[in-house]
């Protein structure tokens, strides 16, 4: 019997049991459900045209549906929540993938983006002079006000710990980001950084991995170890101990020293990553490019726009503007 202690002898292996077949892969599509606006969600079906939402099963049955009478309505799914609400109107609901309305919210101004959370939801106001970020309970009940003047707050999410909030600041020679956590002790400074525009912030281990709109930095324990400038960056995603960035027409994959251990060059512009299982998955307009342990192994075409990719099980889940589409890759 062979035992693998190590994370690398254990990737060693998989890659000599691969060596034994075919690298070759194709992507496989299984099944097709057409219709346009149609989102997919754990096995659910949802289609909005605007005003009239209709969830069904993989089967097509109609499980449920709801009409939504609203002057200018906008639909937002977040944490296996649906959210509803009206830019103008102020009115905001937010309903489970079962139909039951779970918050209903009425605010006398207008809405410019509503965030449903399983902690809670956030509703954004932009008034004259100020961004207003107010937090929800899951049950409606109004907790409390974020108030932000001569800074914007351009992402927030409602956690178990508090509210974090990403904002932008404008500054003498420029302009920089940092992300606060607001909880009931106070607020506490995450990061601060300047000239550059925090994107989003990914785990890497025990370490941190802040994207901004023009390069990574590994933050690890408080401080910021290495950065890489990566011009033109699209899209950033980790999978183990390794960095996956595209970038222009370029992709690289990077170790969590931050050394490049692959990089390679594409006629085609790809601009969304996905991890499938064993599989790193590169999405562009209407092209996928499937890698397998930094090697290409797929790829595949559809003819209509690509939307969003998802993965249930073995099923990779393309939807496109002309529909869902469940594809393998055998």
């Amino acid at each position: 019997m062979i035992f693998f202690s190590f994370e690398e002898n254990q990737k060693w292996f998989v890659r000599y049991l691969d060596s034994f077949s075919t690298l070759e892969k194709e992507v496989v599509e299984i099944r097709h459900i057409p219709g346009e606006g149609i989102k997919y969600i754990n096995g659910r079906y949802l289609a909005w045209n605007g005003e009239k939402m209709s969830v069904s099963d993989e089967s097509g049955k109609i499980l449920w549906e709801r009409t939504f009478l609203m002057d200018d309505p906008r639909l937002v799914i977040n944490d296996n929540l649906i959210g509803v609400f009206d830019r103008v109107g102020g009115e905001g609901v937010v309903i489970n993938f079962n139909g039951q309305i779970l918050t209903q919210i009425k605010e006398n101004a207008q809405v410019f983006s509503l965030r449903p959370g399983k902690e809670g939801h956030i509703v954004h106001i932009k008034e004259v002079g100020r961004d207003l970020l107010k937090i929800y309970g899951v049950d409606g009940e109004h907790r409390e006000n974020l108030i932000f003047t001569n800074n914007y707050p351009i992402d927030y999410s409602l956690e178990a710990d508090g509210v974090k909030v990403t904002i932008l600041e404008l500054q003498d020679k420029g302009i920089g980001t940092k992300l606060v956590k607001y909880t009931s002790d106070g607020e506490e400074e995450l990061y601060d950084l300047r000239d550059l525009v925090i994107i989003k912030v990914l785990s890497l281990g025990n370490d941190r991995l802040i994207v901004t709109e023009a390069g990574i930095y590994l933050e690890m324990n408080g401080q910021v170890v290495w950065g890489r400038e990566l011009p033109l960056l699209k899209d950033v995603l980790v999978d183990g101990n390794e960095i996956y960035a595209i970038y222009g027409d370029n992709l690289r994959i990077l170790n969590k020293e931050g050394k490049t251990i692959h990089e390679a060059t594409f006629g085609i512009d790809y601009v969304k990553l996905h991890a499938h299982g064993k599989y790193i998955i590169l999405a562009g307009e209407k092209d996928l490019l499937v890698f397998r342990h930094m090697e290409q192994i797929a790829s595949h075409s559809f003819n209509w726009k690509i939307v969003d990719l998802q993965s249930q099980f073995n099923d990779l889940i393309v939807t496109t503007e002309n529909g869902v589409n469940i594809v393998r890759i055998e």
